[in-house]
């Protein structure tokens, strides 16, 4: 890959920002400057930071509070060839993406022209989805609109958590921007434009996500918790006035348990202290949980017959 005569300004946070500018820079290519946002729960997940990466190779580093005039007119005397927009957590304004002369180029966590916004992982697991995929486009006025350079589809395994999807679309993110980098900086990409008519747009969520509503199917509820375990913060639950965190839970076959009760209701306790509660369309097997005490003298049991809620 001849990238060397290219001059590259990186808006990257999260791991995939790390191992691009590291691939780009050991393949010759002239990162001019790294603007990043980045967040303390990027160590809790173990990410690399990309202050280290850009101190590795001697990268000037910015972290802008805001993309403002001044910002941009130092990205104009940079005179950047392309823009990479990597997982960057804010929107590149049009007199930001108009200065590069090959434009700006995006890593979506999706299949264009569905599930643009910012989370589409965690609506994709959230709505029950079996594939999504990750797409390269160029930047325009939109929020992921603009023209498709190129997409790979993945599968949703069930076993994934929400932190596996997300770091498994980083990776796969990270191997289509390397595969297709040479062709948009030789200018050679055929792009085609998303299609106005389709599409879909799921925009940030609250922590009234992590809440579990049992009168949806026992799969929703599953996708819940595998979406929000750890080291996330956890689905959320409560009984007999105490509060639940569930991290992991196991779908029951349908008529391998004959009792039939309404949403909630914990239908078995088993000695290992996991348990079965009902949903709308039949049980799930709670595995691990934690009980958050209020008064920490006091011990607490989850009850059969009790109700989640």
């Amino acid at each position: 890959m001849n990238i060397k005569n290219k001059k590259i300004i990186v808006f990257g946070c999260q791991q995939i920002a790390v191992d691009c500018i590291d691939n780009i820079v050991k393949k010759g290519g002239q990162i001019a400057a790294i603007v990043t946002y980045e967040l303390p729960m990027d160590k809790v997940y173990g990410y690399a930071s990309v202050y280290d990466i850009a101190k590795k190779y001697k990268i000037p580093i910015y972290e802008p509070e805001k993309i403002n005039k001044q910002f941009i007119a130092q990205v104009k005397r940079i005179k950047p060839d392309l823009i990479l927009s990597i997982y960057y957590r804010k929107i590149l304004p049009k007199t930001l993406i108009e200065i590069p002369k090959l434009g700006c180029v995006n890593i979506h966590p999706s299949l264009l022209p569905y599930y643009r916004g910012p989370i589409p992982t965690v609506w994709a697991l959230l709505n029950g989805e079996s594939k999504i995929g990750v797409t390269i486009h160029y930047i325009d006025e939109g929020i992921d609109t603009g023209p498709i350079i190129d997409q790979k589809e993945l599968i949703i395994k069930d076993s994934y958590t929400g932190f596996d999807l997300n770091n498994k679309i980083m990776r796969e993110g990270y191997k289509l921007l390397m595969k297709n980098l040479k062709a948009i900086l030789d200018n050679k990409v055929k792009a085609r434009k998303q299609d106005k008519n389709v599409g879909s747009y799921y925009g940030k969520f609250n922590n009234a996500a992590r809440l579990i509503n049992w009168y949806k199917s026992s799969k929703d509820v599953y996708n819940q918790v595998r979406l929000f375990t750890k080291p996330y913060m956890g689905a959320l639950a409560s009984v007999l006035d105490k509060d639940l965190i569930i991290w992991q839970a196991r779908l029951v076959k349908k008529n391998s348990h004959p009792i039939v009760a309404s949403p909630g209701k914990i239908l078995k306790v088993n000695k290992d202290g996991s348990f079965l509660v009902s949903t709308t369309n039949g049980c799930l097997k709670i595995i691990k949980y934690e009980i958050i005490k209020r008064d920490h003298n006091k011990n607490y049991y989850i009850k059969k017959g009790a109700r989640l809620c």
